[in-house]
């Protein structure tokens, strides 16, 4: 009798022993997704392991900035929940696309956005072109995203992309974090910095690999830009890629709902593509351009700008021809130009 107890209860000792067990597996995987989430699975690995982390250089890899035109205003303008709100929904969405590219997070500060590709996993050459098709997803994203608190106006958004060296490591010891440094990481930010809403600013070191690549991106020469620190680069915008088996991928569409079903994979958090139509260009156009504070007399001076940024170039649909306003960046004069005739509603990615 006394041994048929003690069989009962080794059995039931081993089985929640078991169940125990499978619990702390399940806890550890919860606890390691959220250290890869913060940084890279093998600087995560040697600091489980007590091991120190090296400095590393990377002899080539492409970082890309983005932020909100304007998003100083729209702050001061918004609730705190609003613009937590704004940005969670953005993050998630840009965080979605990524997931679709051999890219890596750094970071975000505010409504700045970092990735890079080729660190810390090195991949060839493919570094540029990863980077490149994950911001013309990202921007065409934004053509359809709508401030959630102000449905009648779109993010915009401005990237750059440079490519070049890095080196990177782990800093601090609270917190610490995966960090990228040296000259490519300023030159990548100035792109970013001196770009226009809803375009993409590539350096001409990325130019070239990209270039390299054959006819699978376009591009469109912008001309001769003063960078701080650099002096005068020659810069072009990225407007599109070239799918194989698929239509064209261009930066002046929308994500289509079928590119954003497969992307998004139906996250809640993340709501059907919603391009401004024909009135709201017009009127999103008037409202985001900068207003000079005092006309430009000769010799020519710059003029202050109320908001900071630049305006955009919207296209309309079909049967819709529009003469906007559209000022060049920093205080030079106002300038006409027609908006091309092209579908709000990009192409299947």
């Amino acid at each position: 009798m006394m041994m048929k107890l003690m069989e009962k209860y080794s059995k039931h000792l081993e089985s929640i022993v078991a169940e125990r067990t499978h619990e702390l597996v399940e806890e550890k995987k919860k606890t390691d997704r959220l250290l890869y989430a913060m940084l890279p699975k093998s600087v995560a690995e040697d600091l489980k392991q007590g091991n120190p982390i090296m400095a590393t250089k990377y002899g080539a890899c492409t970082i890309f900035f983005s932020d909100i035109v304007g998003f100083t205003n729209l702050s001061s303008s918004s609730t705190p929940l609003e613009v937590v709100e704004l940005l969670n929904q953005m993050y998630t969405a840009f965080d979605s696309v990524i997931d679709e590219h051999d890219v890596y997070k750094v970071e975000t500060i505010g409504d700045a956005y970092m990735v890079v590709s080729g660190v810390p996993e090195k991949n060839g050459d493919r570094h540029a072109e990863e980077i490149a098709t994950m911001a013309l997803k990202i921007v065409c994203f934004c053509r359809g995203f709508r401030v959630p608190h102000r449905p009648d106006q779109i993010v915009n958004i401005r990237a750059g992309i440079h490519s070049g060296p890095v080196v990177t490591g782990v800093v601090g010891l609270k917190m610490p974090r995966f960090c990228l440094f040296g000259d490519t990481v300023n030159m990548a930010s100035r792109m970013e910095s001196t770009g226009e809403a809803l375009k993409i600013q590539v350096s001409p070191d990325t130019y070239v690999i990209l270039r390299d690549r054959g006819d699978l991106f376009d591009f469109e020469y912008r001309g001769e830009i003063e960078i701080k620190g650099k002096g005068t680069k020659k810069t072009h915008w990225l407007l599109g890629k070239r799918e194989e088996g698929r239509q064209d991928l261009l930066i002046k569409h929308c994500l289509s709902p079928a590119s954003h079903k497969r992307i998004f994979k139906g996250n809640r958090l993340v709501h059907k593509p919603q391009p401004l139509t024909p009135m709201e260009l017009n009127d999103h156009a008037a409202t985001s351009a900068p207003k000079v504070l005092a006309p430009l007399k000769a010799p020519p001076m710059m003029s202050p700008l109320l908001n900071g940024h630049s305006s955009i170039e919207e296209e309309l649909p079909p049967n819709y021809d529009s003469l906007v306003m559209t000022p060049l960046i920093r205080g030079v004069p106002e300038r006409e130009s027609t908006t091309s005739r092209d579908l709000l509603l990009g192409p299947d990615l």
